[in-house]
Order: structure tokens, then sequence, then C-alpha cells
């Protein structure tokens, strides 16, 4: 029981180490999400993602790959197009691809 308590402050400090090293990319795609939301990308993108469903996914999940942003970061920008009436196939596909090549 000794080593239990022991690791538990190993622990904390781990999590709240991986919080701190993710806030940054949390931010970031909470103020893409707001500015998709205020200006007129969401209706270039909606117009974009909605001409060829296979284009769609493709450009998205190669978006994905090149995307700077994490889960953390993406689901706020995937959440604000999904309000603007986007396919979901673009969305899963490039909040897979950024979430599997971003740490």
């Amino acid at each position: 029981m000794d080593w239990y308590i022991q690791t538990i402050p190993i622990f904390l400090e781990k999590c709240w180490n991986n919080l701190i090293n993710l806030f940054p990319y949390l931010i970031i795609g909470v103020l893409i999400s707001e500015l998709l939301k205020f200006t007129s990308w969401t209706k270039i993108i909606y117009k974009w993602a909605s001409k060829s469903p296979v284009i769609a996914v493709i450009s998205a999940a190669i978006i994905g790959m090149v995307s700077p942003l994490c889960t953390y970061g993406t689901i706020p920008v995937v959440c604000e197009l999904y309000k603007s009436g986007v396919h979901v196939a673009p969305l899963v596909t490039f909040l897979a691809a950024s979430s599997l090549m971003n740490p």
C-alpha cells in the first residue's frame, strides 16, 4: 500500500504537465472556432466540403495531417463547422487524421 501512496504525487504531476503542454493547443482551437463563427470562412468551407464527398474527405485527411492542432484543439473547430452544416464525413476524417498525426 505504501507504493500506491508514493505514486499519487507522481501521477498528479504528470497529469498537470500534460495539461500545461496541451493548453496552448486548446486555446488555438477555441480561437480558430471563434474566428470561424464570426467570419465567412464557414461558408467557404461549407461550399468546399459540399461539392464532392470523396474530394472533401481526402482534403480533410490531408489538412488534418498537416494541422498543428491536437484533439483538444480540433474538437471546437469541428463542432463549429458541424453547426454551420458541413457534412459529418469530412469532419470525422479531419478529427481522426489530426489526432493520429499530432500529439
